[in-house]
């Protein structure tokens, strides 16, 4: 098994070896899109908020199962689990500090989005204040 880091926040790729083809599962966890490809190609694709989902497929006449199982919403981890003819053949496991991981690119956008809620909340408080004071002055 291959498995490369977080590439976006929120976001898992994980690659499974079986026979000549690779496996790559990629899971957001900010969305809830699973997608599971075969040498490139997409074979499943699921939207879902759920603890557990399963993507089912044949390769090379071989009953596939890719099963994503999240043990708490909070704290993790994320198992991703391999099964070829019902049997457990891999696994990548996929902690909270995994998940979050971020490069100095996603560090930007964390940056902003804090940015951003602060002067929101900065103008609710302000139009708050202001909206009063200008009902009481319009009251009489």
């Amino acid at each position: 098994m291959t498995t490369t880091d977080v590439t976006k926040p929120n976001h898992s790729i994980s690659f499974f070896d079986v026979g000549e083809h690779v496996i790559r599962v990629e899971a957001s966890y900010l969305t809830g899109k699973e997608r599971v490809y075969v040498d490139d190609e997409l074979v499943s694709e699921k939207l879902t908020w759920r603890f557990q989902s399963e993507h089912q497929f044949q390769l090379d006449g071989k009953d596939v199962i890719v099963r994503l199982k999240v043990a708490s919403m909070l704290t993790g981890p994320v198992a991703i689990t391999l099964i070829v003819n019902g049997e457990v053949v891999d696994a990548d496991i996929w902690n909270l500090k995994r998940i979050l991981k971020t490069n100095a690119t996603s560090q930007v956008w964390w940056k902003t989005l804090l940015i951003i809620f602060a002067l929101g909340l900065i103008g609710g408080v302000v139009g708050y204040f202001v909206g009063g004071a200008l009902a009481s002055g319009l009251k009489g």
